[in-house]
């Protein structure tokens, strides 16, 4: 059986880590611009998160760049299992900028 990589202490701490460390870019506020970044990164066998890179959503504003950092701020994961070794896993992540328009 495999077991996936996960944040520490499961998805409603990743989910309070994100809402406590997101910050929506002055840029995209300014330019109004809002939606979904997908963010791909590694898990190490170590819980080491590395080669995180947004492969799509809003250019500008500095959005893609935000979920970058939060994502690399995440600190150590634990590792994916399989036949009971841990091993190296991919994930992806959306993380969604809403901005209030006036």
């Amino acid at each position: 059986m495999e077991i996936e990589s996960q944040f520490p202490d499961g998805p409603a701490a990743w989910l309070r880590f994100l809402h406590r460390n997101l910050v929506v870019p002055n840029d995209a506020i300014d330019q109004n611009i809002s939606g979904q970044v997908m963010v791909q990164f590694i898990v190490d066998e170590e819980g080491n998160v590395s080669n995180v890179q947004a492969v799509s959503g809003p250019v500008g504003g500095g959005l893609r760049e935000e979920a970058v950092r939060v994502i690399k701020k995440s600190g150590k994961w634990t590792a994916a299992i399989q036949n009971g070794r841990k091993v190296k896993s991919y994930k992806r992540q959306p993380i969604t900028f809403a901005v209030a328009s006036e």
